[in-house]
């Protein structure tokens, strides 16, 4: 992976560095496609328990980067500590690897590490160790790069990443399933389903997840093999700081290049407008275009 030469994100003692990994497979056959949708494709999401930082929201799996993630990470690899961070959050949250080789556990050694890894992130090397296998990085896309407006309380530094299981892990990630704890249920959802599920308020989605969900729904399967492939995305990677604006519409979180945002180009509004609606549900609306072209 080459490394990025985006900006560096604003500084803050409590920013956090944290990675999250998109994990994308092949649609069930059972699976009814949301009309006019050309993803071919489902990505794994994870509703957050009630009592978190991310309360009840939807999100990909992910968390903290420990300073253990940098022991297994490739020396060359520029965000190699977050590309081990993303798969060791994966498999300790819904027990979902990204291994190389592909490892098959029975439901209780999954536990029983997913528990462990999860007290202590250290146990992740020593299960790699054990099961004779590698995180395998070379999976992994970089396709995102958000940082926790300076508004919010706890703040996040975190990259994304894209992975695509192949058929048979596909399969078998059907049996997995969530901790239970941090996190209450797994949901397997296209990125058109996603979104048509966030706007009949089955589910509660954050800006980020929002906007990656709605740039995913541009690209097939075998255009998701091609970027991991490439180790190349085909979209922006510099950091996505939203800046808050107050406004009728509701709060506006503009992202870079916006009127509105630090790196303002003339006319050009990219943001996510955000409001609430009486019920305590999120409505939010992406935005991506030049004044006088909505």
């Amino acid at each position: 992976m080459a490394p990025s030469h985006a900006a560096a994100p604003s500084t803050s003692s409590s920013l956090r560095p944290a990675a999250t990994l998109l994990v994308c497979a092949p649609r069930s056959s059972r699976s009814l496609p949301v009309p006019g949708d050309r993803a071919d494709f489902r990505i794994l999401m994870l509703k957050r328990n009630a009592a978190g930082t991310f309360k009840s929201v939807h999100v990909f799996p992910g968390g903290v980067v420990e300073a253990s993630d940098g022991e297994l990470a490739p020396k060359s690899h520029p965000l190699g500590a977050h590309a081990i961070a993303a798969i060791r959050e994966t498999f300790e949250e819904c027990g979902v690897g990204v291994f190389d080789p592909p490892v098959a556990l029975d439901e209780k050694s999954s536990l029983d590490w997913r528990k462990k890894v999860h007290d202590d992130a250290t146990q992740f090397k020593r299960f790699c160790a054990a099961y004779k296998v590698e995180p395998a990085v070379g999976r992994l896309v970089h396709w995102a790069h958000w940082v926790t407006p300076k508004f919010e309380k706890k703040r996040f530094d975190t990259q994304f990443f894209l992975s695509v299981l192949d058929s048979g892990e596909a399969a078998a990630s059907s049996s997995v399933s969530v901790d239970g704890t941090e996190n209450v249920l797994m949901d397997w959802l296209s990125p058109s389903e996603a979104l048509q599920a966030f706007r009949e308020k089955r589910i509660s989605l954050m800006p980020p997840q929002f906007v990656l969900l709605t740039h995913l729904q541009n690209f097939t399967l075998k255009d998701l093999r091609g970027f991991v492939a490439s180790q190349k995305a085909p979209v922006d990677l510099q950091p996505y700081e939203p800046v808050p604006q107050a406004s009728d519409e509701g709060l506006i979180l503009a992202l870079p290049g916006d009127v509105l945002s630090r790196t303002p180009q003339p006319s050009f509004l990219h943001r996510v407008v955000m409001s609430m609606n009486g019920d305590g549900s999120r409505e939010l609306k992406y935005i991506k275009t030049h004044q006088g072209k909505l």
